[in-house]
């Protein structure tokens, strides 16, 4: 997917994600914000994207250690950041989940072209559900229907249920 498909994304898997907790206007747009940044971050492995280009020495650091749409796109990058959200980010813990949203929906994203992602990374095998083509006329299309069930997928009974039956006593 390219950024703009990215961002869009990101944005409203972060106003899913502070709506879901209760947040109030300012706390899902700021998480909003956040998930849109999120959503650009792991193309930090990629050169000529945005990402790459704002932060030239590190994308180059990255690009050089790993593949595009390799680790930082990985099942492995994500259990990274929870990790470090709950150890580091206490206090800040909403901002943090919304940043990861932003990057769950960057992979779910390039799952859906054809390229796919190395998920399972560091094992080398593409996954995804190709229906698309990067750039290609059914992207934008496709980031928006995803994007409205995310923002709505917090508001479904399922959701809902799982989150008070299982998750939120883990919380507790």
């Amino acid at each position: 997917m390219l950024g703009t498909s990215h961002r869009i994304m990101g944005f409203a898997s972060g106003a899913g994600l502070a709506s879901f907790f209760g947040a109030d206007v300012v706390g899902i747009l700021t998480c909003s914000f956040v998930g849109s940044l999120g959503a650009l971050a792991p193309d930090i492995d990629h050169r000529g994207s945005k990402v790459g280009r704002m932060f030239g020495p590190l994308s180059w650091l990255v690009s050089s250690l790993f593949k595009h749409r390799g680790f930082t796109h990985s099942l492995l990058m994500l259990l990274i950041l929870a990790w470090t959200v709950d150890r580091y980010l206490s206090p800040h813990e909403m901002l943090g989940y919304a940043f990861i949203a932003g990057v769950a929906s960057h992979i779910l994203g390039d799952m859906l072209t054809k390229k796919k992602v190395m998920f399972l990374w560091p094992v080398p095998i593409y996954i995804g559900f190709p229906i698309m083509r990067t750039g290609s006329k059914m992207e934008m299309p496709i980031a928006v229907i995803l994007s409205l069930l995310m923002v709505m997928a917090p508001y479904h009974e399922d959701v809902l249920s799982f989150y008070y039956h299982y998750a939120a006593p883990m919380w507790s």
